[in-house]
């Protein structure tokens, strides 16, 4: 349900604003330029002296197929997709070596094994680009 209070113009404020609380709070060395609209400059202030061993900033961004650039507001709560995909599979596995009665039960269901199926075909497809990306820190992307 919508909130009928506040416009949704708003709402990119809102996060935009969350995201400059988050690390503004963490890291006293940047300095952020409120652009208005979407955009956001970030500025370090100081510049890295490794004899102070200050830890380096990292601001957890990451992408989508299309392109999309998207800012993590809370990254003590991300799991990078190769981990996600990773547990999925972990569970699923475990789910139907142990309790095969139960998964056939499962898999019985024709939704159900539609949507297991469209998600393994997925992490089938993008789980090796991805922990190729990892290896090599590029990104590439590949057509099917």
């Amino acid at each position: 349900m919508i909130d009928q209070e506040r416009p949704i113009e708003e709402e990119p404020a809102l996060i935009k604003q969350e995201f400059i609380d988050y690390y503004s709070h963490r890291h006293e060395d940047l300095e952020f330029e409120d652009d208005p609209g979407p955009e956001l400059t970030i500025r370090q202030l100081n510049e890295y002296d490794i004899r102070r061993r200050k830890p380096a900033i990292y601001l957890t961004v990451i992408d989508d197929l299309a392109g999309n650039t998207y800012f993590v507001l809370n990254p003590d709560a991300y799991i990078i997709e190769p981990a996600a995909h990773y547990i999925i599979l972990y569970c699923l596995s475990i789910y139907c070596r142990y309790h095969p009665d139960l998964w056939m039960k499962t898999i019985a269901n024709t939704r159900t094994a539609e949507l297991l199926e469209s998600l393994l075909n997925i992490i089938y497809r993008r789980f090796p680009n991805m922990i190729l990306d990892q290896l090599t820190r590029t990104k590439y992307q590949f057509r099917p």
